[in-house]
Parts: structure tokens; sequence; C-alpha cells
């Protein structure tokens, strides 16, 4: 996935002109991720270097619901695709532009984490030992497009999540480690976060 949104981001990865356009709902981004996220089959995308001239356009960041212009069309040569090594997506676009979208931040996605009080079960931390039982993808409840209350729920942005991730490994674990303990003391939870069971990538 990575390499995909790097790829939209340098222009390397364009759309036909004949493509139709971005049509997903927030609640297929959902699903999407939710799909991805139980590692479950999502199809599979058709990229291909054309060999002779064609019209193509970027990926469609607007605003939902907003009537600004569409991505611009420009011509691309052959040797354009030859020489700078660009693809066109032929089948995939709403699936990849809603995780375009989403890891991007034009898109709000939440990933939602289990309630705190699901936590404190033995299931999921040994109060004896203050260990942290199982990997980090136990943590998670799902995901959602409306913020839930963070009084109540743990939950990260998806693009935050991205962009942490992206920019290091270490600063995105320290800022989950901080939110995690923020919540654990506010539930009156002591957790011992030096565990190396707590994140697992």
């Amino acid at each position: 996935i990575d390499e995909i949104i790097k790829a939209i981001d340098e222009k390397k990865l364009v759309l036909p002109e004949f493509q139709r356009d971005f049509k997903w709902s927030l609640e297929k981004s959902e699903i999407l991720f939710d799909s991805i996220f139980k590692d479950l089959f999502i199809g599979s995308l058709i990229v291909s270097k054309p060999k002779f001239d064609l019209v193509c356009r970027g990926f469609d960041v607007r605003k939902r619901g907003s009537k600004a212009r569409k991505p611009s069309k420009d011509q691309y040569k052959k040797e354009d695709f030859e020489h700078h090594n660009i693809y066109t997506l032929l089948d995939g676009q709403q699936r990849v532009t809603a995780l375009y979208r989403a890891f991007k931040g034009y898109d709000e996605i939440y990933l939602i984490f289990k309630k705190t009080e699901d936590l404190k079960s033995s299931d999921f931390y040994d109060a004896n030992t203050c260990d942290i039982l199982g990997g980090f993808e136990d943590y998670i409840q799902g995901f959602d497009s409306i913020k839930p209350d963070c009084r109540k729920t743990f939950h990260l942005k998806i693009s935050d999540l991205f962009s942490y991730v992206s920019k290091s490994e270490k600063a995105f674990t320290i800022v989950f480690l901080n939110c995690v303990i923020a919540i654990q003391i506010a539930n009156n939870l002591i957790l011992n976060t030096n565990s190396k069971s707590f994140i697992r990538f």
C-alpha cells in the first residue's frame, strides 16, 4: 500500500481518462479497511505501461460534495510512460482512491480500539505480571467514518496513523503508548507499557 501511495504522490500512477469518476461512499471505504485488517481478499489491481499516447488524469481528492473542478487531464506521450516509469491503473480505481483519500486525510476514517473495560479482562491483561497479552491487532474494534467520543473510546485517524508510521515507527509507538497510558490512568488501570508484546507491526 505504501508503494501505491508513493506512486500517486509522485504522479507515477495515473488514471486513463476513460475511467469513471470516484463514486464510493465513506461506508464502502470503512468496509475496505475492515476487509484489509481481517486479511480478506479485496480483489486485484491491474496496471499497465501503455505503448501509445494516452490522455490521463490524477486521482480525485476533492472534498466530498464539492463542485470543484475534476482532476485535470494531461496528454501523455508513449515516451513519458517508457522513460519516466509512469503506469496507468486500469482496474481498482475505487479501492485505490478510497485508500489514498483516507491515508492522506482527504477522507476521515477512524481506527477504533476496543473499550478499556474489555481490555481489563484476563484475555488482554495479566494483572499479576502486569503484562499485556496478544498483539497490536487484538486491540482493534473496527473502523468508522464518524468520529467516536474520545471520552469513551480510544481512536486514531487513519491519516495520522499513516503519517506517524511513514515518518518513524518509533515516533508512532511513542504517540500510541502515550495515548494508551492516558486512557489507562483515567480508568485507574496501570499497565506495563514496556512490554514488547504490546506493539507488533
